[in-house]
């Protein structure tokens, strides 16, 4: 029997048991493809950074299984309705993630994840957005801003402030100018 394919419309042959509906398998992963997809942030197993932060987000204020639980969720943080509900509400209100910035809570770092409190922030402005107590135990670099956690061999060095002895240096030109 001569059967019309659903997304290409060509003609094929099939028997009449048969139930396919489309000439190949190329056809079908097209209509698979469509009837699965939503916003197109996540394909092939790959997710774009907007979506990754945004599931870290609901994962952490959500999920007390989470190893981030205690320091959001646990807290009583949350995440407003409208970003919970739908990927494309946050999307909608926050954009793409720029390259090399991350979710942060901004101005109230103690405050729910809303639009009105979030923004995509830099690793130097994260660390400048920590709750006191955390920031106590952190040691960055005054000149560059990397964590000292990263590079331990250079912070039992003596160099007190800088990361490395380039830093220093750049940090006392920059005092002398």
């Amino acid at each position: 029997m001569e059967f019309t394919c659903q997304t290409c419309t060509c003609v094929f042959t099939q028997c009449k048991s048969s139930k396919r509906k489309f000439c190949s398998r190329k056809c079908y992963e097209v209509v698979w493809v469509k009837q699965h997809t939503r916003h197109g942030h996540c394909r092939q197993g790959r997710t774009s950074g907007a979506y990754s932060s945004w599931k870290n987000m609901i994962g952490r204020c959500t999920n007390p299984r989470n190893t981030k639980w205690d320091y959001y969720g646990g807290r009583g943080i949350t995440v407003c309705a409208r970003w919970r509900e739908d990927f494309e509400n946050f999307l909608t209100d926050m954009g793409e993630r720029p390259i090399g910035k991350t979710l942060d809570r901004y101005p109230n770092n103690d405050g729910n994840y809303e639009p009105s409190n979030c923004r995509w922030a830099s690793k130097q402005q994260q660390r400048n957005n920590v709750r006191p107590e955390f920031q106590a135990h952190m040691r960055v670099c005054n000149m560059c801003g990397i964590d000292f956690k990263s590079r331990p061999a250079e912070a039992s060095r003596g160099r007190g402030k800088y990361c490395s002895n380039n830093c220093k240096h750049a940090a006392q030109r920059k005092v002398t100018l």
